[in-house]
């Protein structure tokens, strides 16, 4: 164990050995005579007491909370990104083999709807939470996104029977459908994924705007339940688009 020493002459600072404790000796840049403080005099500085509870031998009983970070590996963003994928190729498949699209079966958008629902609300989850906050993690995290996906897909299902509830045809009821919709579809992210309701009203567009896309690749209408008098693009619509506009097939807006 070494004592620091200030010389008090040319006021350098150096350790010396405690054997030199209380002893008095030449400091070695000016030579002045310095006194050694004795080990009685050396200040310690010790760490705060800790206020918590401790065991038999003071030390603290308390464990330090620790921060689990959820971001999604490499292997997850391929896994999601193929996952979104292969239902927009489903979707463009589906268009051909399926002719008659007043009569395409209900459950295969159903069973899409929920398929894409899953890899939609984990990305979404990981890039829209607040990092600086711990997230939820493994069996959690997991059956928190099951259960949103399910929610997710019954509200977009349901979408024809929020606009009878609304008794009406005309584009009043259609807009209040999609509202309470939108609404309901934040609430779910505000409970189970403690989400503010501005931001779960943004992951819930996400899925939207991803079955929006999957309902138009495969030809049916905009909404469920809504305008199914669409058709597949044709050579017209292929020029409007390089024109510079976008068709409103199915749900497609003007540009």
């Amino acid at each position: 164990m070494s004592i620091r020493v200030t010389c008090t002459g040319c006021h350098k600072r150096f350790n010396v050995s405690e054997k030199y404790a209380g002893k008095e000796g030449p400091c070695p840049a000016c030579d002045k005579m310095i006194q050694i403080p004795s080990l009685e005099e050396e200040v310690v500085i010790h760490a705060p007491a800790d206020a918590g509870p401790v065991d038999t031998e003071g030390r603290s009983v308390l464990q330090p909370i620790t921060r689990t970070e959820t971001n999604l590996s490499g292997v997850h963003w391929t896994l999601i990104a193929v996952s979104i994928l292969g239902f927009f190729i489903g979707a463009i498949l589906l268009r051909f083999m399926v002719e008659d699209k007043s009569a395409f079966p209900p459950a295969y958008l159903a069973i899409g709807a929920f398929f894409v629902a899953l890899p939609t609300t984990f990305s979404g989850y990981a890039f829209l939470r607040n990092q600086e906050l711990s997230g939820f993690v493994g069996k959690p995290l997991a059956y928190r996104m099951l259960f949103c996906s399910a929610a997710y897909t019954v509200l977009w299902a349901a979408l024809p029977l929020m606009k009878y509830a609304f008794a009406g045809n005309d584009f009043g009821a259609s807009l209040s459908a999609v509202v309470a919709m939108l609404a309901l579809g934040a609430a779910v992210a505000f409970y189970l994924l403690d989400f503010d309701y501005l931001t779960g009203l943004m992951h819930y567009g996400m899925y939207l705007g991803v079955c929006l896309i999957g309902r138009w690749l495969v030809g049916v209408g905009a909404l469920p339940g809504m305008d199914e008098s669409t058709t597949a693009p044709t050579t017209t619509t292929i020029s409007y688009l390089i024109d510079g506009g976008f068709p409103f097939n199915g749900f497609m807006f003007l540009g």
